[in-house]
């Protein structure tokens, strides 16, 4: 609102000072020139710049003719221009608060199980591109209307709004968010974030880039769900490719879209008490590589062991079989 506020102050600045000083002088002049009061010339300055002229009060001497064709060319011109960047100003408002502040993209439809993006940097594409192949629904919140408008232009779905309006995060369908993920590259600008979602939804999943590790404890209790270290993780990849390139590149291509790929996946009540191999034997392609079973975390289980209802599964394996197998073990 400040921001709108001053660059509204900005545009209109110029033209009100014109106007002012016209009128000023005008004023001036006419009082002088007439020998009448200054509301009185005042009066007729206002009416003539605005080419109202009721004609009451007239010029009688050539000082105050030549001044009333001054003010009619420069007054008109002024007047204009203020009166047109008014109404320009006040339908890019409207237009803006109807494109990007109230109706959401994608036509209005409800969210749910979208995952939310708070901002707008560096690593915003390539979330977007990685939501994008694994079939997950986006939506990036700015606070920026140039910003906005910048990124509905690029193709990207995004909205202009203010989190801390309860109003906007119950419109963009944050309660029925599958995640939140906090882009921002600045350890407190993530802090204040995460504790503005933490206010409207205490369940919601918030994932967050720790640029600083010893900071983590503090985005943790300002209620981040999941802390990506993300130096940490570049500097041992990048490590990992001056002694064994090949590990490295397969570790790349397990966190992106297409060949060799991990998955996340939860099993099914039609499954439960099934062991891994008898899945297999239903088709199972790909390798079960972790399982989550509510807080124990079972690594590289065995053929042999045996499955329940909601566990959470990590699976191995090519692209294009694990959706099927995806598909099979929540059936």
């Amino acid at each position: 609102m400040r921001t709108r506020l001053l660059r509204f102050i900005r545009r209109i600045s110029p033209p009100i000072i014109g106007l002012a000083l016209l009128v000023t002088i005008g004023t001036i002049l006419f009082s002088y020139l007439e020998n009448i009061s200054l509301f009185d010339a005042f009066y007729w300055t206002i009416v003539v710049v605005s080419t109202v002229g009721f004609g009451d009060i007239t010029p009688h001497t050539f000082g105050g003719k030549l001044l009333f064709m001054f003010l009619v060319i420069f007054g008109l011109a002024f007047f204009g221009y203020f009166l047109s960047l008014i109404t320009s100003i006040v339908a890019e408002e409207k237009l803006s608060k109807i494109l990007y502040g109230y109706l959401l993209p994608d036509g209005g439809k409800k969210y749910k199980e979208h995952a939310v993006i708070l901002g707008w940097s560096v690593l915003t594409r390539y979330i977007v591109q990685e939501l994008k192949a694994n079939g997950v629904r986006y939506l990036i919140v700015v606070d920026d209307e140039s910003l906005g408008k910048k990124l509905r232009m690029d193709g990207y779905n995004s909205v202009v709004g203010n989190i801390e309006d309860p109003r906007f995060m119950d419109s963009i369908g944050l309660a029925n968010a599958r995640a939140v993920i906090v882009s921002s590259m600045d350890v407190s600008s993530t802090i204040i974030n995460v504790l503005r979602v933490r206010r409207f939804s205490k369940d919601v999943p918030i994932i967050v880039l720790s640029t600083d590790p010893e900071l983590n404890g503090v985005i943790s209790e300002a209620g981040a769900t999941y802390i990506v270290n993300g130096y940490d993780i570049i500097g041992r990849l990048m490590a990992n490719y001056v002694f064994e390139p090949d590990a490295a590149y397969v570790a790349t291509d397990l966190l992106s879209k297409g060949n060799l790929d991990l998955v996340e996946a939860k099993v099914g009540e039609g499954f439960t008490g099934y062991s891994i191999g008898d899945i297999k034997a239903r088709g199972l392609k790909s390798d079960i590589i972790l399982i989550r079973r509510g807080d124990e975390y079972i690594v590289n289980p065995k053929d042999d062991f045996k499955l329940n209802s909601g566990d959470r599964v990590v699976l191995i394996g090519i692209s294009d079989e694990l959706e099927a197998d995806m598909k099979l073990l929540e059936a």
